[in-house]
């Protein structure tokens, strides 16, 4: 399990949206990024876990110590300190020599009593960038890979995967919405300029991964900034297939389609179990949006019970459905025959 622990920042050097009624009501992001740390559990045998699911006690079921992977402080040119985000999942690689962990995370600006410090060399924008954090003795020991410049975008949560010739594949979504990628050749030393696609992401991150098809997956929120009163509302959220590396994507399920000002159906986790994919979300109020104000919109095919909708959710994606072929696709997101963009 790998984490953030913040320590020693006022907060990003940024300013956010409170999420509720008021588009204006703006507010200080605190507490902004830290160490990455991580913990470990084993795994007790079957017939362990059923003890402990019976309700008794069972001491193995018990995090490690946590250790430390990677510190904020960071002895670059320019110094001082440079909080970490740790996001996506970990990233196995396997060469003909060795095993690779890669962690995908980015870096936000620090405000301290004696006003911002960033580590970035001089010229990049605002403070922030994306790397990789590394490790090839299984976790025992960390460091980072490359870096990839924003270039004044505000990119965030990024998420790692591998394409089928053997490049890695960075995708993360800018808070304003729009999702951006970067490549790189050499396991991650090196990255190449940061690119937004055209495809439309919200605000909210994505998860992805490749399947044993050789294909890659992806779940996100495949709608930009939407119109009030739908301001803060998340939704149209869509699991989709690349045959070609991440070029074009085809949509093969919508796990929500809700029109409701003010649900979030999102931060999704995704995982292949057999021939299918299982995709874990969040439905939740925006911040600062009570059930007295989440209020179905009159267009809306039936109403939505909101009660219903909360929670952590898991949907089954079967992958015996039409998969593109592995090649090239001038369409950039394909639903069903029709080209979408």
């Amino acid at each position: 399990m790998f984490y953030v622990e913040s320590k020693g920042c006022k907060g990003g050097g940024g300013i956010g949206l409170m999420r509720g009624s008021s588009e204006d009501a703006a507010v200080k992001l605190g507490g902004i990024g830290g160490d990455i740390m991580h913990s470990t559990m084993s795994i007790p045998a079957i017939t362990d876990r059923d003890v402990c699911m019976g309700g008794q006690a069972c001491k193995r079921w018990k995090w490690s110590i946590p250790r430390l992977v990677v510190p904020q402080e960071e002895h670059r040119k320019g110094g001082h300190l440079s909080p970490k985000m740790a996001s996506g999942r970990l990233l196995v690689l396997q060469t003909r020599r060795k095993e690779h962990w890669a962690l995908p995370f980015w870096r936000e600006p620090c405000n301290t009593p004696e006003g911002s410090s960033f580590s970035v060399e001089a010229g990049a924008p605002a403070g922030r960038s994306v790397g990789v954090v590394w490790s090839t003795d299984g976790g025992e020991s960390w460091g980072l890979r490359g870096e990839v410049r924003t270039l004044g975008a505000h990119v965030v949560e990024s998420v790692l995967v591998e394409r089928n010739d053997g490049k890695l594949l960075l995708l993360m979504h800018e808070l304003h919405g729009g999702l951006h990628q970067a490549i790189s050749g050499d396991m991650g030393r090196t990255w190449g300029s940061l690119e937004r696609t055209s495809l439309p992401v919200a605000d909210s991150s994505v998860a992805a991964l490749k399947v044993h098809t050789g294909h890659l997956a992806m779940v996100f929120n495949a709608h930009g900034q939407l119109p009030r009163p739908l301001t803060y509302t998340r939704t149209l959220l869509d699991v989709a297939v690349s045959g070609d590396d991440g070029s074009s994507w085809r949509r093969i399920a919508r796990l929500e389609s809700h029109q409701v000002a003010g649900l979030q159906s999102h931060r999704a986790s995704v995982l292949e179990v057999g021939a299918a994919l299982y995709v874990l979300y969040t439905s939740e109020l925006a911040q600062g949006v009570n059930d007295s104000t989440l209020l179905p919109l009159q267009h809306q095919e039936s109403s939505v019970d909101a009660n219903t909708q909360l929670g952590v959710r898991i949907a089954q994606v079967k992958l015996n459905v039409r998969l593109p072929a592995l090649e090239n696709d001038e369409c950039t997101y394909r639903v069903g025959d029709e080209c979408m963009v």
